[in-house]
């Protein structure tokens, strides 16, 4: 019995130096989307996590994948792609900033074996020792303690948990100022006209932004607006503001 205890402690030790970590480099992941420490990620982005085996259906659940961002879980659910691929997909794109990535474990289906050395723990001990194994492995039957004393766990491989982070960077143009066509506007009641909105971004490229503006009206009793057609109601004198994505002409 103390000759067994001295070899799960020499285990131990060994399998902590070899096999702690983050879980990224563990057998039968193949890849992830984006990859560790990536930065310049687009907000859009969606997270995949893809193995070499197939995963079992049952083991994933919508967060499996949780992806947080300055501390903040972000909003999404994880489904399966095909047979082998996690995916999380944010309901709304992400900020710019330092994003977390934590994947639980799930289960990998994995070939059927006829090696007749493989054996399911029978007893207590063999449990205790298959568990043990799994802490480092990702098959245990391929821990060459659990080979001598349990052997496999069936059908299946549970993975282990995944920890990495990225970096989003939004690198779409960005307004830097709102033009509007005229300045000072005539009209007579009941009369309208069309007022253009441009948006110049720092690309030096411009866009007609005049249906996606947002107007602010002095005095909404004198004019309306609508999609850029100024329409005069009745007599006075009023103000318009055109703003679009934080910027006012």
């Amino acid at each position: 019995m103390f000759k067994i205890i001295m070899k799960i402690v020499v285990f131990l030790g060994l399998s902590i130096g070899l096999y702690a970590g983050n879980g990224i480099e563990q057998s039968h992941l193949v890849s992830v989307s984006p990859s560790a420490s990536e930065s310049g990620v687009s907000p859009d982005v969606a997270v995949e996590v893809k193995f070499d085996l197939p995963i079992k259906a049952k083991s994933v659940k919508k967060h499996t994948i949780v992806l947080k961002h300055n501390n903040k879980k972000v909003q999404g659910a994880t489904i399966l792609v095909g047979d082998d691929t996690l995916r999380f997909t944010p309901n709304e794109p992400l900020e710019e900033g330092v994003c977390r990535v934590k994947v639980k474990k799930v289960k990998l289906q994995k070939e059927k074996s006829n090696d007749n050395a493989q054996h399911e723990p029978k007893n207590g001990f063999q449990k205790f020792i298959y568990w043990l194994c799994s802490l480092f492995y990702d098959n245990p039957a391929d821990c060459p303690l659990c080979k001598k004393i349990c052997g496999s766990n069936g059908d299946t491989i549970k993975t282990k948990k995944i920890k990495y982070t990225f970096t989003v960077e939004d690198s779409s143009p960005k307004v830097v100022k709102i033009v509007l066509s005229e300045t000072n506007i005539e009209l007579n009641e009941g009369n309208e006209t069309t007022l253009s909105v441009t948006a110049n971004y720092d690309d030096n490229t411009t866009l007609d932004i005049s249906n996606d503006a947002e107007w602010v009206i002095g005095d909404a009793s004198i004019v309306s607006v609508a999609n850029g057609i100024v329409k005069a109601l009745k007599e006075g004198t009023t103000t318009l503001q055109a703003k679009y994505e934080g910027k006012t002409s």
